[in-house]
């Protein structure tokens, strides 16, 4: 089956994400550790392929739009998820086992 080039994808998460966070271009730069341009690059192009708007511009930063608090959602989720499964199975490797 053919891969949907409008779809979100799992790269998109951490973009979506750090700018709900940050709520500017600035400060989700920092977090995704790019550049400012980098961000509004990405999220515009984003934004087009999904044919929606995710956060509206104002004075007061980037505001998430409907779409965006869902798309939100969704990446908190799959985070939470990951930091979970990582503590779950971070060093199993090398846990102690046997008898002494």
């Amino acid at each position: 089956m053919p891969a949907n080039d409008a779809a979100l994808s799992v790269a998109d998460l951490p973009l979506i994400l750090a700018l709900s966070r940050e709520r500017t271009l600035a400060g989700a730069a920092e977090k995704l550790d790019v550049d400012l341009s980098t961000v509004f690059r990405r999220l515009n192009a984003l934004e087009s392929r999904l044919r929606v708007r995710l956060f509206d511009r104002s004075a007061r930063g980037y505001q998430l739009t409907a779409a965006g608090e869902r798309a939100a959602g969704a990446a908190e989720r799959v985070e939470t998820e990951l930091l979970s499964l990582d503590r779950e199975i971070s060093g199993r490797d090398q846990q102690l086992s046997g008898v002494l």
